[in-house]
Order: structure tokens, then sequence, then C-alpha cells
């Protein structure tokens, strides 16, 4: 395609901005799109450079088009379409690539260009993280400056610095326009195009196995973040409840029916603990929450066995005000409950049931029952590992008498199964457990190697009692290897090294993640009701979208109007050296009273200047035809500025 209109002057379609716009525009993509598109992009974008050298022709059209099929072709055979999210951004990588080969004119590198504006918008279906937002900025800089660039090149426009410069200038205008827009344009209550998150992330279910939790273990993906109003509680205490787990068939368990009911009140007690949570999209509607979740936060219910759940599945990142009680009362358990969280299979379990009718007949306390199975696996020699062996038949019975090896979930579902077996209502919750602190932002870091199963139990006078089998693991007996591969996986070596290296490595890893974490919150998480609650302090609640939409119409043409006048008012930038020796020359005239209107041409002042001042017509027409042949022809005379410099210099007015 030949992209010089007839008449125009020819363009340099390849020129170095072009090429280093566009590159900087694919780049990015290389994370979402396959290796084969990553290798094939490189290679075009190097032939179109060895085109630009004269050291490769251009391909014939004949080929051009085979490489558009083929490149179509692959895209649809690798996606199995050519719509949708990645396949869409990987055949827009592809066209871009392949338009480097036939960039002959100005409108073929237009095309291309704005092209890259729409790739650049793509990045955000992917991520919306801090760092992409910082590469946007000198990403649209560059694609904005070799528009510019295109413009101007035929008419002795501004060099590279100036046209960058140029763009930088218009990019910090729309910031203010930018700012008003983001703040009061209406937001969706759900996010276009799945732009609500990162994608949904793979983690605790509605059901528990052997192994489950165990697999999440080398997982160092982040599920949320807390921060707390004042100091966060000890370690040992930051048990976030997700979901309760009271049936069972044997193998695995699972929730009841019967939790689908609404919570009873509570009675708190205590000093009441206030946090904020930043939850990671998840395909589940869990919440978790610090025991005991005293807050039902909007588009949330409690169920009877006080989890917190999301009336719709999580599938943006999405910001909670929570509120927990260290202490409750006022719990019950119905006959009907009781009888539920009491239930085991029939076949399952003998040897735990033998074990549990023994502590049964010892002790007519429940919490007595309790302390004895404790003790009792204090005193077995359990191992505490994250690589458990296989449980084929009996998981309960061969963990308990036989690998005696295993992680959270294997203590947490033998144990429950030993108190049923017991005579004492037991079930099983799982969640997080711990949490990374960040020094930095103050607040903790969890991640799905947090991921914990432990015991609850119903105690009579006390009702649900957390209990923790882990616990009475020995310390010599916890596979510390799993542990330390684990943070070496998250950390990476180089932070566990001892002294200043290691230090600041996880300062600045701390540091990074602050900002993330900022960035998601006040800016990510800007939601239609923080939106709600910003316009309500501004005494714009309640407006129709009529009214709104003239209030944004008004600023903006505020805005608009404030930068005209800045303009007006400001003297005019003077960028190449032609333009700044011709200023030097027009102010030594305006010394004089012969002061150059605004927008009069070069050639009409200078004449107006030898009809006032018949000494000064020779020596004002000679700087002004060397300034417009510098600063208006492709071909600038040689040594042109050196003689422009020379002439001005020598001129008296």
């Amino acid at each position: 395609m030949n992209g010089a209109r007839r008449g125009e002057p020819p363009v340099r379609a390849d020129a170095p901005l072009v090429l280093v716009a566009l590159a900087v525009v694919l780049v990015p993509h290389a994370v979402h799109i396959p290796l084969w598109l990553s290798a094939g992009a490189l290679v075009l974008f190097l032939w179109r450079v060895a085109i630009s050298r004269g050291r490769a022709k251009v391909p014939p059209r004949w080929l051009r088009l085979t490489l558009t099929a083929a490149a179509v072709l692959a895209v649809l055979m690798s996606y199995d379409t050519l719509f949708g999210k990645a396949a869409g951004t990987a055949l827009l990588v592809a066209m871009i690539s392949l338009k480097l080969l036939e960039l002959e004119g100005r409108r073929d590198a237009l095309v291309a260009l704005l092209l890259g504006y729409f790739l650049l918008a793509a990045l955000y279906l992917h991520t919306q993280s801090f760092l992409i937002s910082l590469y946007t900025i000198p990403a649209v800089v560059a694609l904005t400056a070799a528009v510019i660039g295109l413009h101007h090149h035929s008419d002795g426009g501004p060099a590279t610095r100036q046209q960058v410069r140029l763009a930088g200038s218009l990019a910090l205008q729309a910031v203010p326009i930018m700012v008003v827009l983001f703040v009061l344009f209406p937001r969706p209550p759900q996010p276009l195009m799945g732009l609500g998150g990162e994608g949904a992330l793979t983690g605790l279910s509605d059901t528990m196995s052997p192994g489950d939790i165990s697999r999440l273990y080398e997982s160092q993906a982040v599920v949320f973040r807390a921060e707390f109003a004042g100091p966060p509680p000890p370690e040992e205490e930051r048990y976030f409840r997700a979901l309760v787990l009271g049936g069972t068939d044997g193998r695995q368990w699972h929730r009841l029916p019967v939790q689908q009911a609404e919570a009873p009140p509570l009675e708190p007690a205590g000093e009441a603990l206030h946090y904020e949570l930043v939850l990671e999209p998840h395909s589940g509607r869990w919440l978790p929450a610090l025991e005991m979740a005293a807050s039902v936060p909007a588009g949330a219910r409690m169920s009877s066995s006080h989890e917190l759940l999301a009336e719709e599945p999580l599938r943006r990142r999405t910001a909670l005000s929570l509120t927990a009680w260290p202490r409750w009362q006022g719990q019950e358990l119905s006959a009907g409950e009781r009888a539920l969280y009491l239930q085991l299979p029939g076949w399952a379990h003998p040897r735990a049931q033998a074990l549990a009718d023994a502590w049964r007949a010892q002790h007519a306390d429940d919490s007595a029952r309790v302390r004895a199975a404790l003790e009792w696996f204090r005193e077995q020699p359990f191992f505490y590992t994250h690589v458990p062996p296989l449980l084929p038949n009996d998981p309960v019975d061969e963990f308990l008498f036989e690998t005696q090896s295993g992680f959270c979930e294997h203590y947490a579902g033998a144990f429950v199964a030993l108190m049923r077996a017991a005579g004492v209502p037991a079930r099983v919750v799982t969640g997080y457990l711990g949490g990374e602190y960040n020094p930095v932002g103050d607040y903790l870091v969890v991640r799905q190697s947090h991921a914990h199963a432990w015991a609850e139990v119903w105690l009579d006078g006390r009702g649900w009692t957390r209990v923790d089998p882990t616990h009475a693991v020995a310390p010599e007996r916890v596979d510390t290897s799993s542990r330390r591969s684990a943070l070496l996986s998250d950390a990476g070596v180089l932070e566990q090294a001892p002294g200043w290296l290691g230090a600041a490595l996880r300062q600045a890893r701390h540091a990074r993640d602050t900002v993330n974490h900022r960035w998601n919150r006040w800016v990510l998480g800007y939601t239609a009701q923080r939106q709600a609650r910003v316009l309500d302090a501004l005494g714009l609640d309640g407006l129709s979208r009529r009214a709104m939409a003239g209030v944004i119409g008004g600023i903006v043409v505020v805005l608009l109007l404030g930068v005209a006048l800045w303009l007006a008012v400001r003297e005019p930038p003077v960028g190449d050296p032609a333009s700044r020796l011709y200023g030097r020359f027009t102010r030594k005239l305006a010394r004089r009273g012969l002061v150059r209107a605004p927008g009069e041409a070069p050639l009409t002042y200078a004449q107006r200047v030898g009809a006032a001042r018949p000494d000064l017509a020779r020596h004002t027409m000679l700087i002004t035809r060397l300034y417009c042949k510098l600063r208006y022809t492709p071909r600038p005379p040689r040594n042109g500025l050196l003689r422009l410099a020379h002439h001005v210099t020598r001129f008296r007015a």
C-alpha cells in the first residue's frame, strides 16, 4: 500500500521514533501471547529495521498476504477462536507486526500507530497492576510523539526531542480531565469485559479430601491483604475462617444443607477488632474473616455456622470493612444439629471408633475427651508434612494407625472423626492461618500457602470451640524442609541471605507490594459504591445522569479554558536552534519598536520592517530568508545554522 497522497511530500513512515513506539507497545504483550507469536513479531520487527537500513527489500504483496493468512490461521489453531480477550490480543499483535512490512507512507504509519493505541489499551484486559500503569505513560508519549513526527516531518518540524517534549506536554494537559472523568463518570456495578481482576484464583472449596490443602502449600498466590486499625493479632490467633464442613462420607468432608440458614445472633464480649480486607477474586463465595465475624458487609450474609458468604461469586477484587470479636456467647445447638455433627458412616473408621469408645468409657466430660485425644496425638509419632502418603481405603484409620504422616487436613479430619465417635459434636473448618507481615505498609499478606484446616467441637457452656490438632505435633516432627522450600519459592534465595543484602531485598519486596496494595485499594478498588460515597461528600449525590453529564462537561470546559488562557499569555516555546536564533533577532527589533505581531509570517514581518526602516531592509530580509530555509524546507542549506548565528549576532537595529 502506498500511503502518500498525490501532492503530499514524502514521509519516512519507518522513522526510528515510529518503530520505537510500536516496539514499546508490543513488548509487554510477550507474556500474554504464545511463544511462536513473540518470536514471529521479533523477526518481523528486525526485518523492518533491515529494510529501513537498506539491507533488505520490502517483501512482495503475495508474500505479505500469505504471511497474514498464516498468522490468522495460527491464532485460530492456538485459541480455537479469533474472538475474546486472549485471541483478540494475539490477533492484534500479529496484525501490527505484519503491518511493519508495508510502512510506505504517512497513512500506513498512522494506521500502525492507531492500532498501537488499541493494543496498549488491550494490555489492561490482562492486568491492571501499578507497574503496567506506569509503563503506559511513556508508551502513550512515544506513540503521540511518533504521530506528531509524521505530521511535521515534511515541513521541517521539530526534531525527535521536541516531538517527545510536545507529546509529554499534551499528556500532562490531559491529566486533569482524566482525573475528573475517573472521579465523576458513572461506574458500572460490574466490571466491563473482564476488567475486574487478574483472573480467579483456585484455592479452598466447599469440600475437603486428604491432600487438597497440602497441594496449596507451595502456592504463593495472594489470597487477601488485611490492614488493622491497631496492631494485628498475634500470629497464633490469626485464624481466618472461610468454610465450615459438617458432613462426611468417610473420605471427603463437605458443607451441610442446614448451613444455608441465617446465623443466630451472638452476644460479643471483649474488645472489637476492626480491619480492612482486600480480597483477590476467586471462584467461590466465601469471605475469610477472623473469628468471630461481628459485621456482615453489603452484598453478603452469615450462615448458621457463622461463615461469611457473598451473594455472588467473587469475580473481581473486593474491599471489605470487617469487625471481629475475640470472645462471644449465646450460641445454641438444637437436637437436630447435634445429631448432624455426630454423624459418621457406619462402615468407616473401626479402629478410630474403638479408640474413641475407650475415651468415652474413661471420661464422662466432653472437655476431658478432647484433652485425651490431644494427648494421644502428642504421644504418638505423628509427622507433619506437606507431601503425605496416599490413603486409598479408609483415610482416617490409615492416617491414625498406619502412616501417621499428613498435613493439616489429615489431622483436622481425623480429629473430628474421633470426636464424633467419642460423642462430642465436631466439624471441620477451613481457612487461613498466620500471614506475612509487611512492615512498610503495616498490613498482613495472606497467601494460598497459608491455607489451613482445624476443628471445632461443641462444649456445653462454651459453645463451638476451636481445636487445632496440628499443634499437638512435636516441633522436631515437623517437615521444615518443605517450609524452607515454600519460603524460598516466594522470596527468592537472595532474600534469605544474612546481612544487609537480604534485608534490603526483603524491604524492596515489601515496598513493591505496598505500592500495588495501595493502587489496588484506591484506584482499582474505586467501585460504584465508593464513588457514591465520594459524590455524597461532594454534595453531588442524587443527581440524574443528565445533571451529572452537565457537571462533568462544565468542569472539562473550565479546564480547557484554563489551558487556552495559559497558552495565550505564556511566551511561545522556541524549540529548535533556528527558532531560538530567530527569536533573538525579533527581540532586537522589538527593542526599537518593531514588534512582531502574533501569528505574523516571517516574510511579512521582514517586509514591514524594511518599509519602516529601509536601512535594515537588506539584513532583515537576508536573516529571514535564511531562517525560512532552515525551518520550512526539507533540505536546509549546509552550514545554514552557523551562517544564521553569524548574521544574527552581527545584526544591529
